[in-house]
């Protein structure tokens, strides 16, 4: 006559298998981050941000005060599409 484990023996060696299946399962990936997420964290951390250039794979956050335009000269564009100021 075969003796059958108890239900409790049975989940512990089942467990055993899965944790030792969890190590050996390949790892998710990471999600990139998005331009929103970058301006969030670099607000959160107080880091004055001149602009955002996004590239492909990565976002670079160029810090310092933004550059400041001027319009005392006019737009060649405009002068080329022969808007009237």
């Amino acid at each position: 006559m075969k003796l059958t484990p108890s239900p409790a023996i049975i989940l512990k060696r089942k467990w055993k298998l899965v944790q030792c299946a969890a190590k050996f399962a390949p790892k998710r990936r990471a999600r990139r981050p998005t331009l929103a997420s970058v301006a969030k964290q670099a607000t959160k951390a107080g880091i004055e941000v001149a602009s955002y250039e996004v590239k492909p794979g990565k976002i670079v956050v160029v810090t310092g005060k933004p550059n400041e335009q001027t319009n005392n000269e006019p737009n060649p564009w405009e002068r080329a599409m022969g808007v009237k100021q």
